[in-house]
């Protein structure tokens, strides 16, 4: 049988490298950060990534968490950062994409424009 939730406990746990506490600890908050995540994606598979990117971020800082107060804005503004960074990355991925195909129909109008001049001149 589990124990009670008690975070302060369970981040000291942590903290210490207690695996057991960390899953508490994501079972308590992984719904709390999907949603979060959801909200500014929209995307199912996308806000799961973020979870397990968020929850591996905590676990890599697991020796700070002894100093975090109130883990729950912690929790969130990690979230937030992260969200916007995988964000900007999908904006900047568009971006480059967006100029690929327009510098491909460039590419492509004038290909054709070229042999359709060809053509001409050959007719005439």
């Amino acid at each position: 049988m589990m124990e009670p939730y008690c975070e302060k406990t369970l981040l000291k746990q942590v903290s210490a490298g207690d695996e057991n506490a960390f899953k508490q600890l994501f079972e308590h908050h992984r719904n709390t950060i999907y949603s979060t995540a959801f909200t500014f994606t929209k995307l199912v598979e996308l806000s799961e990534e973020i979870v397990q990117d968020v929850f591996l971020k905590v676990w890599l800082r697991r020796a700070t968490l002894n100093d975090i107060q109130h883990f729950r804005p912690y929790l969130f503004a990690v979230t937030r950062n992260h969200v916007y960074k995988v964000l900007k990355q999908i904006a900047q991925n568009h971006k480059a994409t967006v100029h690929l195909v327009d510098d491909e129909l460039f590419v492509t109008n004038d290909i054709a424009d070229l042999l359709i001049e060809k053509e001409y001149n050959s007719l005439l």
